[in-house]
């Protein structure tokens, strides 16, 4: 595994219809997820190490699959690895949201065929090359999820096949199945801590039979997302989760400081950055007494300080940054210029600095003389999923088998204000531009993205 991942890579969340690309994957070493899968089973075959693929249909927390691989030591226990990390691991310390896990295999699953009984199935199910392994996984957390009837929509009957689906993007995948009885579901062998919803197949197209839910890892317990008459404000900031955003990942444990020293050996923090920013644009009003001729941002460790956007102003009703000679550690990533610290002061808030090493960079101001910093602003590396000053949104909420508009925004600043339903599933979609966009819901007044 180490000799594979010294070569350059190319990754695309894109996962195209049609055959896999054959070995040829090991030259090209491009592709989903899915071609470093095969990559991966390439090699270890070609020295004689058994391994295979697991997948899941769907993220619990993404709009797409995921595929890795599998071996298993003389115990029969599962290990994995996801290229191109180079380790592996026990397969019960995957922490993704998974709902259902499979394994590719080259046989028909005839337990699965003989449930079936003839009946018409969604094309993801027809031919069921795979075992389910989801229990492999899940471990002590694995356990079946049962279903009222009373959820259900009245045009389901009993020996109906019904679907437990996951989402992507406003639309629903299949990603197990189970017969309906007279007061229940049961889907047998589940995960939670993803939002689910229930359809049936007919013959051309979902058809969608429940309000969706949120499915709780720890308890097994389900809670509908049904609108309630009251109404309530809601205020966002993104589009998509966070925890997607390598630039909001590394953004904690960043310090903001101030001095009089050029080399910034007595410093003062101005501010130190203890969780992932939640908007674009952050301001923060430091405490300090002092006035300062040098300011800087220096990036945690592991984080190449990344960083889009710094001003500091002198009063906190300015809205015209102090000005000064740009200073940082020189070089970037990729050795060419193009993230240099300087970046940090372009104006663009989506290009951003990217230090040549790991850890020890920083970018900052000169201001020629000290000045009282009562202000300072700042915007995270981020992948454009906050909200785009400019751009068209609009935000829609789940209701009676379909998504319903709450109306269209021009954003005219880093943030939106609606009134929705109390405890629906929502949805913002950007019509001017991107992809990633995610289902949530309000939590605590915040958004959280499943």
């Amino acid at each position: 595994m180490d000799s594979l991942v010294v070569e350059q890579s190319h990754f695309t969340g894109l996962f195209p219809a049609g055959p896999h690309l054959g070995p040829s994957v090991v030259s090209w070493r491009a592709g989903s997820c899915r071609e470093f899968a095969d990559l991966v089973v390439y090699v270890m075959r070609a020295l004689g190490i058994p391994c295979g693929t697991d997948y899941m249909a769907m993220r619990g927390d993404n709009n797409v699959p995921h595929f890795w691989n599998f071996t298993l030591d003389k115990d029969g226990k599962t290990y994995i690895t996801e290229f191109p990390d180079p380790n592996w691991k026990r397969a019960v310390s995957m922490y993704n949201p998974k709902a259902k896990v499979y394994r590719n295999t080259y046989g028909l699953n005839w337990k699965d065929i003989k449930r079936q009984q003839g009946k018409m199935m969604h094309p993801a199910f027809r031919k069921p090359l795979y075992q389910d392994v989801t229990a492999v996984y899940a471990d002590s957390l694995n356990r079946d999820l049962v279903v009222s009837s009373d959820i259900l929509c009245k045009e389901v009957h009993k020996g109906d096949i019904v679907y437990f689906c996951l989402s992507t993007r406003m639309d629903w995948v299949p990603i197990a199945w189970t017969v309906f009885e007279e007061d229940s579901l049961r889907f047998q062998d589940t995960e939670g801590s993803v939002i689910g919803c229930l359809a049936t197949w007919n013959g051309k197209r979902l058809v969608m039979q429940s309000e969706p839910f949120t499915y709780d890892k720890m308890s097994g317990t389900i809670a509908l997302l049904t609108p309630q008459s009251e109404k309530e404000d809601i205020t966002l900031y993104f589009k998509f989760p966070l925890f997607c955003d390598l630039g909001i990942l590394r953004m904690p444990g960043g310090v903001f400081e101030g001095s009089n020293d050029s080399q910034f050996r007595s410093a003062d923090t101005l501010y130190y950055v203890k969780q992932w920013p939640f908007r674009l644009n952050n301001t923060i009003f430091p405490e300090k007494e002092k006035s300062y001729r040098y300011v800087r941002y220096k990036g945690p460790k592991g984080s190449y300080c990344n960083i889009a956007e710094m001003a500091f102003f002198e009063d906190t009703s300015d809205t015209l940054a102090l000005k000064g000679r740009i200073i940082g550690t020189p070089g970037c990533f990729q050795k060419d210029g193009s993230h240099d610290y300087y970046k940090v002061y372009d104006g663009n808030p989506y290009t951003y600095m990217d230090y040549k090493t790991p850890d020890e960079g920083w970018v900052g101001l000169d201001f020629g003389i000290p000045h009282r910093i009562k202000k300072f602003t700042y915007i995270p590396r981020n992948s454009d999923n906050f909200i785009h000053k400019g751009d068209v949104y609009e935000l829609f909420y789940w209701h009676d088998k379909k998504w319903n508009s709450l109306g269209r925004q021009v954003a005219k600043a880093d943030s939106l204000n609606y009134v929705i339903p109390k405890g629906v599933a929502l949805f913002l979609k950007n019509h001017t531009q991107g992809k990633d966009e995610r289902i949530f819901k309000k939590t605590d007044g915040r958004q959280q993205f499943w």
